[in-house]
């Protein structure tokens, strides 16, 4: 768990903290932390069976509480266990998608099965025959399905009475949050340390 995260955590799971490190708290600081503790659960609930999902989230005290102001998470849980030693285990279905050099509105995408033991300049290397292009003249921006509050949002736009309805019907999609986009950067480490999921998706962008 990195320093960040661990911040994040900890103003999440205290509902009552006004200071940390000898700052004060922000709404903002709040919202984001109890968004990212709340999408923590759900995955971690994924990850167990149904039958020990009511016991995983009892031992969260304030998910119900985050439910009430953000919604309740979806929790996607796969129907049937995969045995970690099959091939099937170790593949990720990638998609990906680069922006036409001939037609900006248009954006080409390709599919493929990789394993999660490739590293970043394999793939790259994979990339350029899918799309004749030079592998380290390549970015590969991975989009995480995650939220981030967009920079420049002020924090001091939220009015302090109203901070809590506020956050919980405020829409994703407008102007303050954005999708999460990580940069799978040049090096020897294997896909599967960025990428924990079975299906992914890139944007390739030349350099």
């Amino acid at each position: 768990m990195g320093i960040e995260e661990g911040y994040m955590l900890t103003i999440a799971r205290l509902g009552r903290l006004d200071n940390l490190n000898f700052s004060a708290v922000t709404p903002q600081e709040r919202v984001n932390a109890e968004m990212y503790y709340l999408s923590r659960i759900a995955r971690e609930a994924a990850e167990v069976p149904e039958t020990e999902e009511e016991g995983l989230l009892a031992k969260h005290k304030r998910y119900a509480e985050l439910c009430e102001a953000y919604g309740t998470p979806a929790i996607n849980r796969m129907t049937t266990a995969v045995n970690p030693n099959t091939l099937e285990a170790r593949l990720i279905n990638f998609t990906f998608e680069l922006q036409s050099s001939t037609d900006s509105s248009e954006v080409v995408t390709k599919t493929q099965q990789i394993p999660r033991t490739f590293d970043v300049y394999r793939l790259k290397g994979l990339v350029g025959r899918l799309f004749g292009v030079r592998p380290l003249a390549t970015r590969l921006m991975w989009k995480t399905g995650e939220w981030d509050p967009v920079a420049g949002f002020h924090e001091d736009e939220y009015d302090s009475e109203n901070s809590d309805n506020e956050a919980a019907n405020q829409e994703r999609s407008g102007d303050k949050w954005t999708r999460r986009v990580v940069e799978l950067e040049d090096g020897t480490k294997e896909v599967g340390f960025w990428i924990e999921t079975k299906v992914a998706k890139v944007r390739v962008e030349l350099r």
